[in-house]
């Protein structure tokens, strides 16, 4: 799913995933990230660049096997400064965690919205809000992929907007878009958002009010 490079050879992927980083480094930058979580961090690529390229330590979480092949590369390269672990989290897990700086999730939320529902989605979005310093990186499948016209919820005013409200109820202000890159099958772009934490406390609305 992400590029994976063993002995300086970078195998190829099927997502754009240098268009996205080069964003995602620009924010941490901007920020001043000096530690990153990325939830389903699949190979762990963005991991890897924030640890080497930006001196970050990093953490990634992912459920999948798709991790083995990252953490073989990692040992290869005897890359440091990241980490990597395999698990199913939920909003209950993602409050044992420390903050980070910065966290990322990308890919991740359409299939908690697929399988348990939107409110569900919510309640994991506010908690892993809830382990954000500075700064959340952010990107949802969209409705307008055939993938996921079934699961997501119809979007009168557009993706873009239906994003926007749903992570400030979850506890974020100035959500914004940074940058786009093509799905999985290429039909159409995604979006890539950051958003900032609200003061504890000011959160419009629980996961569970989402509908």
């Amino acid at each position: 799913y992400e590029p994976v490079e063993i002995g300086g050879r970078r195998f190829a992927n099927v997502r754009d995933s240098d268009v996205r980083w080069r964003a995602i480094a620009t924010v941490l930058k901007q920020f001043g990230v000096r530690n990153v979580l990325d939830v389903g961090c699949a190979e762990g690529w963005f991991i890897r660049r924030a640890a080497s390229d930006l001196h970050c330590f990093a953490v990634g979480i992912e459920a999948s096997d798709c991790m083995a092949v990252g953490e073989l590369s990692r040992l290869y390269a005897r890359a440091e400064r990241m980490a990597t672990i395999r698990s199913f989290v939920g909003p209950k897990d993602l409050l044992a965690l420390p903050k980070f700086d910065a966290v990322i999730c990308m890919s991740v939320v359409h299939h908690i919205i697929r399988a348990y529902g939107l409110a569900t989605a919510g309640e994991f979005v506010t908690a892993l809000v809830s382990r954000v310093n500075k700064v959340l990186i952010f990107e949802v499948g969209t409705a307008e992929e055939s993938s996921w016209t079934e699961f997501l919820p119809e979007l009168s005013q557009g993706h873009e907007v239906f994003v926007r409200d749903f992570l400030e109820r979850c506890g974020l202000r100035d959500v914004r878009v940074i940058a786009e890159s093509p799905y999985y099958h290429r039909e159409v772009q995604r979006l890539l958002f950051v958003a900032e934490p609200r003061q504890t406390g000011d959160t419009k609305l629980a996961g569970s009010e989402l509908t």
